[in-house]
């Protein structure tokens, strides 16, 4: 019994680590599907409206199909919408569009020929992969759209244009110390809730998170408090 209990103390240590990370994993994965912006289904189609540039949201539908590495036909792109049509590896026949709107972008994306559980499921990795490849930072914070955008107005941007049709969403254009370029758009969740977007640079990069991440930062310090995220 002594062996046994001295066994345990001695593997307790290196077993706990390893807990904590899984813990970690699991709460990561929760809060970065709790931030994506939501998908709807119908008809087969799964479509989800972005808050972030028309360009920005191409580049993600092209690194998201490459990473599927779907067989691609020519792409048929004009100045506000885009889509390509391909075959997934197993065949299947997959078709994305995107269509610029009012500060957002919207992107359907359907997979197959007739609207199965199995298509849909594929179709929403293929939307998730879009998100992640868009390379945009967002943020929750307990508070009103009124102060989230008056700190978001003092970030730090210089700033070129500001779109504030109401106070439920508005959206701030302007440029970093380096001139970068930055989108930050400001959308109210509820009544106690308000989400920003940001998107820095005309493409999708490393380096632009973690540019969108500084500025995530800078909105927290002038807003007074940490967002959900913990920022």
């Amino acid at each position: 019994m002594k062996h046994r209990l001295l066994l345990l103390l001695i593997l307790a240590p290196s077993m706990i680590p390893g807990c904590f990370i899984a813990l970690i994993g699991a709460a990561a994965a929760i809060a970065s599907s709790a931030t994506r912006d939501p998908i709807s289904i119908q008809d087969g189609v799964a479509t989800c409206d972005y808050k972030i540039s028309f360009e920005r949201g191409w580049a993600g539908v092209e690194g998201a199909l490459r990473s599927f590495e779907v067989v691609l036909e020519p792409v048929q792109r004009g100045v506000e919408s885009a889509s390509v049509r391909g075959r997934m590896k197993d065949g299947s026949p997959v078709e994305v569009t995107a269509s610029k709107g009012y500060m957002a972008t919207r992107i359907a994306v359907r997979v197959g020929v007739e609207d199965t559980n199995a298509n849909r499921e594929v179709s929403k990795k293929i939307q998730a992969k879009i998100d992640e490849d868009m390379q945009v930072v967002r943020r929750h914070y307990s508070q009103g759209f009124d102060p989230v955008w008056k700190a978001s107005e003092n970030s730090g941007l210089a700033i070129d244009q500001k779109i504030q049709p109401d106070n439920t969403i508005g959206q701030i254009q302007g440029k970093r110390a380096d001139g970068t370029p930055v989108i930050i758009t400001v959308q109210k969740v509820d009544s106690s809730r308000t989400r920003i977007t940001i998107e820095v640079g005309a493409t999708a990069s490393q380096n632009a998170t973690w540019q969108a991440t500084e500025l995530a930062r800078a909105v927290s310090k002038a807003l007074g408090v940490k967002s959900e995220e913990g920022d």
